[in-house]
C-alpha cells in the first residue's frame, strides 16, 4: 500500500514456474481500475485517497498465460502510528490488555470461590 495507490507483485504460485501476466485490473468496492505495468515488474493500481476507500472490496483480475483468474479480498486499514488512523490504548497496547483482563478474571474467580468457602 502507497499513499497514491496500490502496488502488486504476481508470482506463480509452484516454486521455478514461469509466470506470463499480459493484462492486470482492479475493483475496489465495484469500481474498476486498469493496472500499469512497473518497470520493476510490479503493477501498480491508482486509488483514491479517502479513508473509505482504503478499507474496501478488492478484486484483482489477472490475465496470464491465456487464463482469466480472479483474486478477491479486502485491503487492510493503514496501520496503527500512521498518520490517518486514530490513536487507542487497546490498539497500541493490546497484550498488556488481555493480561490485565485475565488477572481481573482470575481475581473475581478467587473472590467468589473464598465467599462460597466461608
Amino acid at each position: 500500500m502507497a499513499p497514491a495507490g496500490l502496488a502488486l507483485r504476481l508470482r506463480a504460485t509452484v516454486p521455478g514456474a514461469a509466470l506470463s501476466v499480459t493484462d492486470v485490473s482492479v475493483s475496489l468496492d465495484g469500481v474498476s481500475t486498469p493496472a500499469r505495468r512497473q518497470a520493476d515488474g510490479s503493477w501498480f493500481v491508482p486509488l483514491p485517497s479517502s479513508r473509505t476507500a482504503r478499507d474496501g472490496k478488492l478484486d484483482v483480475f489477472v490475465l496470464h498465460d491465456g487464463i482469466r483468474e480472479v483474486l478477491s479480498g479486502r485491503i487492510a486499514p493503514p496501520p496503527a502510528g500512521s498518520a490517518d488512523s486514530g490513536s487507542s490504548v487497546l490498539r497500541e497496547h493490546k497484550q498488556l490488555a488481555w493480561w490485565i483482563l485475565n488477572i481481573v478474571i482470575v481475581l473475581i474467580a478467587a473472590i467468589a470461590i473464598s465467599r462460597r468457602m466461608s
